[in-house]
């Protein structure tokens, strides 16, 4: 068994940096990252919801925006929490020279893959007709982050197994919960 251990965690990190090394798209890997970082989605679904309060928009709408706040930020929490009990260093830091400036320091799972999975559930739940193009996104910002260097392909695929769990788990909030932040924001 520990051998089997031993050729996963040497595999991976080799396929890992086969895509780092052929990456041949920092631009749009970088445009990838950015698209999904968290720090829009908190700042823009956030203000998209006390406006929603403010100017009094269906109910639906309200509750969706509810459920997206408690889901990025659910997310962030969780995915914290993760990396700092498994402690896996990022790839960059044993593939290059430079150092990297990045939020933390961790890798495993990846926060942006967990995110892309866990707001296509969401969107797919709302609107199929419209997620249905983007369902592919948690593969494509996973090997983004593979090929950018910042995770190795297993950190990607753990981050797109709990960012399904967790939009699954976001889908079971009980509509209730609208009145809960009416009442807060109003």
């Amino acid at each position: 068994m520990e051998r089997l251990i031993h050729w996963g965690i040497d595999a991976d990190e080799k396929y890992s940096k086969l895509l780092y090394d052929k990456n041949k798209y920092q631009t749009a890997c970088q445009w990838i990252e950015w698209m999904i970082h968290g720090f829009p989605w908190f700042v823009v679904a956030t203000l998209a919801l006390i406006v929603s309060y403010g100017k009094d928009f269906d109910e639906r709408t309200q509750y969706g925006l509810v459920i997206l706040n408690i889901g990025l930020y659910f997310d962030l929490i969780f995915i914290a929490i993760l990396k700092f009990y498994i402690h896996r260093d990022r790839p960059l830091k044993t593939y290059s020279k430079y150092l990297e400036h990045t939020v933390d320091i961790y890798s495993f799972p990846s926060g942006h893959s967990s995110r892309a999975a866990m707001l296509i559930v969401m969107l797919y739940n709302w609107s199929p007709m419209y997620a249905a193009p983007f369902i592919p996104l948690p593969l494509v910002v996973g090997l983004s982050r593979v090929a950018l260097g910042r995770h190795y392909i297993t950190d990607v695929l753990a981050g797109i197994f709990i960012g399904f769990l967790e939009g699954r788990l976001m889908l079971t909030i009980p509509y209730g919960i609208n009145t809960v932040f009416r009442g807060l924001l109003k």
